[in-house]
C-alpha cells in the first residue's frame, strides 16, 4: 500500500477500521486497503519481510498499532540470535517474543498476550552489548 502525501493539503482525520484506512481530506473521506503485511490479527504470522532494507545492526521497530487489544505486528531485523522479551513496568519478565532459534534476517510476528492485564510493557532485545526497548501499551 502507498498513500500519497501532498504537503499542502489539511488532513483532518485519520483512522482504521478492519483492514481499510480512512484519511479524512477537507469535505472527502478517502479509502485505502491494508494488506496484511501491514497488520492482520486473525492470522497468526511469523514471516521473514524480503523487501526491507538489510540494517548493519540488530532493529526492533514499534509495534503496530499502539495502543492495542487483540495483536499488535512486532518486526525486528536479527544479524544472528536473539532473544526479544515483554516486560512490565517492575521490570518483571512477563512473556518471550521469539527463541534464539530464528535465522538472521527481517522478521514479523503478531502478538496477542492471553494473560497479560491492561497496562504498559516494554518490548526490549538486547545483543552485542546494545539494548531497543519500545513501549506498549495493551488495552483488553
Amino acid at each position: 500500500m502507498k498513500i500519497k502525501y501532498e504537503r499542502n493539503k489539511v488532513y483532518k482525520g485519520m483512522f482504521i477500521k478492519k483492514d481499510r484506512l480512512f484519511i479524512k481530506r477537507d469535505s472527502s473521506l478517502e479509502i485505502f486497503n491494508i494488506d496484511d503485511s501491514i497488520f492482520d490479527p486473525e492470522n497468526n504470522i511469523n514471516s521473514i519481510n524480503e523487501n526491507l532494507p538489510i540494517p548493519a545492526d540488530f532493529t526492533l521497530l514499534q509495534n503496530f498499532p499502539n495502543p492495542f487489544n487483540s495483536g499488535t505486528k512486532i518486526s525486528y531485523f536479527l544479524p544472528s540470535n536473539s532473544n526479544i522479551n515483554i516486560y512490565n513496568i517492575l521490570g518483571d519478565k512477563v512473556d518471550i517474543l521469539n527463541e534464539s532459534t530464528e535465522t538472521e534476517g527481517w522478521h514479523s510476528l503478531i502478538y496477542s498476550p492471553n494473560s497479560l492485564s491492561s497496562g504498559v510493557y516494554f518490548l526490549s532485545a538486547t545483543m552485542n552489548n546494545k539494548t531497543i526497548i519500545k513501549k506498549i501499551l495493551y488495552l483488553k
